[in-house]
């Protein structure tokens, strides 16, 4: 029987103050023809989240059938999407069960089926910042596809991409809704409730500008004092999480809230991984309690600015333990990424690019400011512009192969669009086993790269990528605008091709304005493999990402920069042993194996593992060629040749501790 306690606690999940405009405008969609789409949208900490909650907690009492997702837990790519999605509905107990591997047909079905007879059908994604890559896909190829009744709910820090406004077929079907500051009435009876009395209310809500959380931190401290009226927001939030770290008496919570701040979750792992000896599942119960903190499926999360003041504070203050917590992090998220299974790779993969600082690659995946550029699959409306590009800024041989690329292979390019649908750009990418070899072998450029591919070969399980031209109407190959959002872009397919992807093929008529930055990528350039196309050279970079695809390419990358590469053994831009005595050159197969074994050290590697990722083979008849690539490196490595263990009737296993302290 139902209970007045039930209605109760769903009233207090309904619950929401100064956000009843916004909420009407979320209702009012499950009833009229428009719009489909709405986009919440306002600052981290403004209260996105909570009114999404309370908008799904009244949709469910109004009979709709509500779908959430949090974005940050989903891969940004089709298939992450829609298996995502595939297990939501399977997990509604009264949904259709798609099964994990459920694609946008079966996802479609499952939701006709949903939506008949049982009231409107909403999607609700929450921080849809991180989806930011597949923005262009949802809109024009996922969504179209979905039954009329959807409506869908986004909610996110950063404001729509321009596209949904201006795109005729969207006009009037979707709506932006920004959410600002709570209103002083609002904000007074928010800092009531978080605790706040008397004088205390007043002075809290002067200096909070409406911010739900500020209010809410601020109310927790009324009695230590607060900033003085006219402090901007980002320096009231930055003081008011310095003043919750400096209030918690226990050392070990304050401690663990502080090494947390370098990471995007918290769980115990990785809190007994920065702390060693530490007592990770009652910090982790003491954390929860806190009121910047909530739990989800990856662990527990701190509030966006919380956690971005209190690693500034951090950094500034103690550099080196902000760095040491940093590498133990990498330590435990390298390793378990290595062993992880398929389906829980990419939250191992956004944990690992949150450590990251590179902002090539960390912003696009956690994106900080709004996208003026979109970039989606070219159409052939498109083709009278991109051939003008060519001819705008190639020789002319050099745009004539373009036209060729684009006349016999169009599925290739991607364009970059204004605001406005004008074309400001393009790129040509794809995998070259999936291409004609003729097509390949009559251009210059891809020919020297397949030529490269078949004097050194990588595993039959593993993959390329040719990123044949990327050129923006203004500026050519030069960095623009443009061309960084083709190259984020670009970081989709890296997703997509995952863990089969091990190497990037480019081609730049002048590499030194991207010299550094390359580099630091780990692209190198390939001189004999230089091309010549009319009376010019296309010079050709390369990126070869390892046996462990993306993840071991950014594991590495995070290595470089905190400085772990130079206190291993592997000295990976160097392809070399760091012994004792100086550095020890490897063959291109004593690097790969040995690579693979410090990528996954700790855990034992079989030969048959080592024949399918570093030789392509899958039959055991070759484990003796592992033994002897085995033998060579432990001749190179000396003294050292324990690194190399052998676990009987399994195979090998990497042990790299204490090994730092004796190179050189």
């Amino acid at each position: 029987m139902p209970k007045i306690g039930d209605r109760l606690l769903r009233n207090a999940a309904t619950a929401i103050l100064g956000r009843e405009r916004e909420m009407d405008v979320l209702l009012r969609c499950l009833d009229e023809d428009a719009p489909l789409v709405v986009h919440v949208h306002g600052l981290s900490g403004i209260g996105k989240t909570t009114l999404m909650r309370a908008f799904a907690a009244r949709a469910r009492d109004r009979g709709a059938v509500v779908i959430a997702l949090d974005c940050g837990f989903v891969e940004p790519t089709p298939q992450g999407f829609t298996a995502a999605l595939s297990k939501a509905l399977a997990g509604d107990a009264a949904g259709d069960a798609v099964g994990d591997a459920g694609g946008v047909g079966a996802i479609t079905g499952a939701m006709a089926g949903q939506a008949a007879g049982r009231g409107r059908l909403v999607l609700a994604l929450d921080n849809y910042q991180a989806l930011r890559l597949l923005d262009a896909w949802l809109r024009q190829e996922f969504l179209p596809t979905m039954p009329d009744g959807l409506r869908v709910v986004l909610a996110g820090r950063l404001p729509p991409v321009a596209h949904w406004l201006t795109a005729p077929e969207w006009q009037g079907l979707f709506r932006p809704l920004p959410l600002g500051p709570l209103d002083a009435e609002a904000a007074r009876r928010l800092a009531v409730r978080a605790g706040a009395r008397n004088e205390a209310v007043a002075r809290i809500v002067a200096f909070a500008h409406g911010h739900p959380l500020a209010l809410t931190l601020a109310a927790e401290l009324a009695a230590t004092g607060v900033p003085d009226l006219g402090t901007s927001l980002d320096a009231v939030l930055h003081h008011l999480s310095r003043l919750h770290l400096d209030g918690i008496e226990d050392a070990a919570v304050r401690g663990a809230l502080r090494a947390s701040c370098v990471v995007r979750r918290i769980t115990r792992p990785l809190i007994e991984a920065m702390l060693p000896g530490v007592d990770g599942a009652d910090l982790i119960d003491r954390i929860a309690r806190l009121p910047f903190v909530e739990g989800d499926a990856g662990g527990l999360a701190m509030a966006d600015t919380v956690r971005e003041a209190l690693a500034a504070d951090f950094e500034a203050c103690d550099p080196n333990g902000f760095r040491a917590c940093r590498r133990a992090a990498w330590h435990h998220l390298s390793r378990a990424a290595a062993v992880v299974s398929e389906s829980d790779l990419w939250r191992c993969t956004a944990d690992l690019i949150y450590i990251l600082r590179n902002p090539v690659v960390r912003e696009a995946f956690f994106p900080n400011d709004a996208i003026s550029l979109d970039v989606e699959p070219a159409r052939p409306e498109h083709g009278d512009a991109v051939r003008a590009i060519a001819r705008r800024h190639e020789p002319p041989e050099a745009a004539r192969l373009i036209e060729s690329w684009w006349s016999r292979a169009p599925q290739c390019f991607s364009v970059v669009l204004h605001e406005d649908g004008a074309v400001a750009g393009f790129y040509v990418l794809f995998d070259p086993a999936r291409m004609p070899e003729r097509l390949l072998l009559d251009d210059p450029v891809a020919e020297q790269w397949w030529r490269h591919l078949k004097e050194n070969r990588i595993p039959s399980t593993q993959a390329a990528l040719f990123l044949r031209r990327w050129l923006s109407e203004a500026d050519g190959e030069r960095p623009s605008p443009v061309q960084a959002a083709a190259w984020l872009d670009i970081k989709r397919h890296y997703l997509e091709m995952r863990p089969r992807l091990r190497r990037v093929y480019l081609g730049l008529a002048d590499p030194a304005p991207y010299a550094k930055v390359a580099e630091r990528l780990g692209f190198r350039l390939l001189p004999r493999h230089r091309a010549r196309v009319g009376g010019a050279t296309c010079e050709t970079a390369m990126l070869d990402m390892g046996p462990a695809s993306v993840e071991g390419w950014l594991s590495w990358l995070v290595a470089a920069e905190l400085g772990i590469d130079r206190d291993e053994i592997l000295d990976v831009p160097g392809r070399a042993l760091r012994l004792a005595g100086g550095t020890v050159a490897l063959t291109r197969l004593e690097f790969e194996v040995m690579r693979y074994l410090w990528l996954h050290r700790g855990a034992v590697v079989s030969r048959q593992e080592l024949l399918d990722h570093v030789w392509g083979l899958s039959f055991d008849g070759g484990s003796n060629v592992v033994d002897t690539v085995i033998a060579g490196l432990r001749r190179k490595l000396g003294p050292q040749a324990e690194v190399i263990g052998t676990q009987r009737g399994h195979g090998y296993v990497c042990r790299m501790e204490g090994v730092g302290a004796q190179v050189s």
